[in-house]
């Protein structure tokens, strides 16, 4: 054999491998073979894998992270309170406050006005439209604003905004609309309702309760179709029938709004 597996303690040589000799030195000796290195934090001797004999330098996680704190930060000045604080070496040339209340309390100090990058001129003094009293608005909003409040802006759109000048402007009343509102009659819908209203569903015979919502009241020839608000076309339905008799009668309204116009042409 050779030296490689030859016991250091008692010179025995009769090993087939280095394995073979670590666990009799172990067994016999009660000492581990391993190398060992000296932490560079607490000074200890700690057993490595022999690979790592050159490499390790930390016994344990702690001491490494004592190392690197002790070793590797920096003390700085705060640039506004002008407190000691200390940061990871790598970090001290980009570091200028030792908190954020004073990274706050600087911008606030350093960016205000002009001095701030988003700075746009300041603020405008403009006269309202409506009333002529002057009031303060920021350049970059001078040729948006018009009104000094929400009163006067809406006491211009009500002159602005009417008829034809409204965005929402479809061409106003027109013929079939007209017929259609001198067929209705001049009571209020709010107040007809109630007074024709059933208490059950001609359809399926619900019942309304307090607890449900009010049955509907239907028209059976659509009011945009040439139906009236007189009894003969109305009947009471329940919310869900009320949807499905919509659905279905809804079709029919176009064409014969069309057929409507084309007699009212000739």
């Amino acid at each position: 054999m050779g030296e490689d597996t030859q016991c250091p303690t008692c010179e025995r040589e009769d090993f087939a491998s280095k394995r073979g000799l670590k666990i009799h030195h172990k067994t016999a000796h009660g000492v581990s073979l391993k190398p060992r290195v000296e932490c560079e934090q607490c000074g200890d001797e700690f057993m490595v894998k022999p690979r790592r004999k050159d490499t390790a330098r930390f016994c344990s996680n702690e001491c490494q992270r004592a190392f690197f704190d002790e070793n590797h930060r920096k003390t700085v000045s705060c640039d506004w309170c002008g407190e000691e604080y200390e940061v990871k070496a790598a970090e001290a040339d980009n570091t200028r406050f030792c908190s954020r209340n004073c990274l706050s309390r600087s911008r606030k100090e350093g960016f205000t006005g002009k001095t701030n990058p988003r700075w746009k001129g300041g603020f405008r003094t403009v006269s309202c439209e409506v009333c002529g009293e002057e009031y303060e608005v920021r350049a970059a909003k001078k040729a948006q604003t018009r009104f000094c409040s929400y009163e006067c802006k809406g006491i211009k759109y009500q002159e602005e905004r009417r008829g034809k000048g409204n965005p929402r402007w479809k061409g106003g009343f027109f013929d079939i609309a007209s017929r259609v509102r001198s067929l209705l009659g001049g009571t209020d819908w709010d107040r007809l309702a109630p007074q024709v209203r059933e208490s059950e569903c001609e359809c399926c015979g619900a019942v309304a309760t307090e607890d449900d919502r009010a049955h509907h009241v239907h028209h059976i020839v659509p009011i945009l179709a040439g139906g009236t608000n007189e009894e003969w076309n109305l009947m009471t339905l329940c919310p869900e029938c009320h949807r499905r008799v919509e659905e279905f009668t809804k079709t029919f309204v176009d064409r014969v709004l069309v057929e409507f116009v084309s007699d009212e042409s000739i």
